[in-house]
Parts: structure tokens; sequence; C-alpha cells
């Protein structure tokens, strides 16, 4: 996380109190989680995203994991059923009635089933939500396999 690090003995007295009594709220409230750790990667995530790995499962983001234990909820529930993570997608060319040229592969990150109907979510910041190539990957899904995309 670019190079800065320290312990809590770092801190002084009055944060290393606060952050301990954070932690131990988080700790009580969340099941193992660990942020990716170790040498830090070659290429660091464009959208500065931190990645989790909660219960041996991979998460790309925060935003991703916090979207899932939402949906997992509702799956417990009754609303919604049939949860699935990080579906893949083919995309082909929309100009051949999607028969044509493979153009690329869209990973959703959640796929479920609500009211009889299959939804297509993806966890998406407010910035990545107005990327081109997003909205581009939106329209391809839309014109290939008639699923829209549910921004998280």
């Amino acid at each position: 996380m670019n190079g800065l690090r320290f312990t809590l003995d770092q801190l002084n007295p009055r944060m290393r109190d606060q952050a301990v009594r954070k932690l131990a709220e988080i700790k009580g409230s969340i099941r193992t989680i660990k942020c990716e750790d170790g040498p830090e990667p070659a290429k660091p995530n464009k959208y500065k995203a931190v990645a989790l790995i909660v219960d041996g499962e991979r998460f790309d983001s925060k935003r991703e994991y916090r979207a899932y234990l939402a949906l997992v909820a509702r799956e417990q529930s009754g609303e919604i059923s049939g949860l699935r993570r990080q579906v893949k997608f083919s995309l082909f060319d929309p100009g051949k009635q999607c028969r044509g040229e493979h153009w690329a592969t869209y990973r959703a990150d959640f796929v479920w089933t609500e009211n009889g109907k299959i939804v297509v979510a993806d966890a998406k910041s407010q910035y990545t939500r107005k990327l081109r190539g997003w909205a581009r990957t939106k329209s391809m899904l839309k014109a290939c396999h008639a699923h829209e995309v549910v921004e998280l």
C-alpha cells in the first residue's frame, strides 16, 4: 500500500488506543479477514483497490466484499437464489448477431436469480462506472446475452 507501513507501537498513545478499540470492533464483527500482504506486486491496482481474502475466498476490493455480504444475507432470507461469484461471459462482435468474432471475456462479480430472472451485478466505484470501456462492456453484454448489469 504505497510503501507506508508502521506498527501500533509507532503511534502515539491516544491514537494507539483508538486503533486497538477499532480493531477489536472489527475483529468481533467480521470473520477472518486479511489484506493481500507480502511482496509488493509488480504492478499495483490502477484504481487503488485492496484485495481481501476472507475465509479462503479472494475478493478484488472491499466494495466487492461488502456487496457479497449483502447478497448472502438476501439469499439466506429467500429474496434471491443461486448466487454465484466470478461468472464468465464471452463477448462477441454485436454487429453480427453475436455470432461473429470473439472480442473479449467479461467476468461478472455476481450472478443470481431474482423473481425468475437472471441478474448480473458488478461492484463498481463512482470513478470506474464512468469509464468508456465499462460502458462498452455493458452494452456488449446486453447485446450478446440480453442481461443488464446492475452496478453495486
